[in-house]
């Protein structure tokens, strides 16, 4: 190989590599990641008419992606995503709403926090279904009937195409649930253990009781107009742990209940089915 060739060679890779250098010092001209961040949002809460209670809550800011509100602990619903939405405190108290909101493209989120001070326990109307359910408003208790047919599942309201129980175990036929027409709190009994679905069908002693629960009544919120209860945790429920935190009154004499409520799978998937529950008042 000649002098000259060998030069020119030498010359080639130090041009290529001082194009290198330069390129990789050069600045990056493109886009900045999270250089862009939503502002605090915005929103009002103003109590419903005639209801102290209640509060209707609107985002009134602009440019976001998506929005969540928090209503935390002892609100109903616990969350929502609507633009304006209501929420229900049933206990006197302070309460602090949050609206976390994202704006598109993974270029951030944000969230305010405003609190309001709920001055009364919620009164609600003893009407006719709750005269029955609680004893005149004062406290009822109801735990599964005996015999079979108790529980069952299906994938519409009131069918058991997918299971029918035949007895309970016994942890189950213990439970009793009460609801107080006082201030509307539910109080799981469970005689020191629980039938638990999640735990893999198996009964745990010392299982963890959700409180405070407070239970919502909406007179014609229900299937075909049935009355509804809503509890206001999501970690309660009544009749098995996989049912909540909706369930609608279908049936109920002054003796016997009928719940129906959406599966609440274990591991937070959508609901595939309904539980139709058989209870007798303890």
């Amino acid at each position: 190989m000649n002098f000259l060739k060998i030069n020119n060679i030498k010359i080639w890779i130090a041009a290529v590599l001082a194009l290198s250098v330069t390129y990789a010092c050069s600045p990056y001209d493109g886009p900045s990641l999270g250089s862009t961040l939503p502002s605090s949002p915005d929103f009002t809460i103003k109590p419903v008419n005639d209801n102290s209670n209640r509060f209707v809550v609107e985002d009134i800011s602009t440019g976001n992606f998506s929005r969540v509100w928090d209503f935390g602990p002892g609100g109903s619903p616990k969350a929502g995503t609507q633009k304006i939405d209501t929420v229900k405190y049933a206990k006197k108290g302070t309460y602090c709403i949050t609206l976390n909101v994202a704006l598109g493209a993974g270029l951030g989120n944000s969230f305010k926090t405003q609190c309001v001070t709920v001055e009364q326990d919620a009164q609600t109307a003893c009407d006719e279904t709750l005269a029955v359910l609680l004893n005149d408003c004062t406290l009822g208790c109801w735990g599964f009937v005996t015999g079979p047919g108790a529980i069952q599942v299906g994938p519409t309201p009131l069918s058991s195409e997918w299971f029918k129980s035949n007895a309970l175990v016994p942890t189950q036929y213990d439970d009793v649930w009460c609801i107080s027409g006082t201030d509307f709190s539910l109080d799981y009994r469970n005689a020191g253990s629980s039938f638990s679905t999640c735990a893999g069908y198996v009964e745990v002693p010392n299982y963890p009781i959700a409180k405070p629960v407070s239970v919502d009544y909406k007179p014609t919120a229900g299937i075909s107009g049935a009355p509804r209860l809503i509890l206001s945790n999501d970690k309660a429920w009544i009749g098995v742990e996989d049912s909540g935190p909706v369930y609608d009154i279908v049936q109920l004499t002054p003796t016997t209940m009928t719940l129906v409520s959406p599966i609440k799978p274990c591991d937070g998937s959508a609901s595939p089915g309904f539980f139709t529950l058989f209870f007798q008042k303890k």
